[in-house]
């Protein structure tokens, strides 16, 4: 596929751009790319620029567990209650993946 070519810079703007969760339209506002091509591209695994976008969300949602489960640790009930949540959509989620 002719996705559109984004230079490492920009890559790694878009990583920077969905860790604060834009949308893939806005990303390629910033980016200055023509949307069609670039949410198409965002939405094909195959594309550089999915794993960039999917990347930064991933690594945003990552930190946002990682304090919420030290947080939990350190007694705090609403982020015990948040985990406890996580684990819950974790379970159901390993299930559906499996059917």
């Amino acid at each position: 596929m002719n996705w559109p070519k984004l230079s490492e810079e920009e890559l790694q703007m878009l990583e920077d751009l969905a860790a604060v969760f834009f949308t893939e339209k806005q990303c390629a506002i910033v980016l200055e790319q023509e949307e069609k091509a670039f949410v198409a591209a965002a939405t094909s695994p195959i594309s550089p620029i999915y794993r960039a976008y999917h990347k930064g969300r991933l690594k945003a949602i990552y930190e946002v567990r990682k304090n919420a489960f030290a947080m939990a640790r350190n007694g705090s009930s609403p982020a015990q209650s948040f985990v406890e949540k996580l684990l819950q959509d974790y379970e159901f989620q390993k299930t559906v993946d499996q059917t």
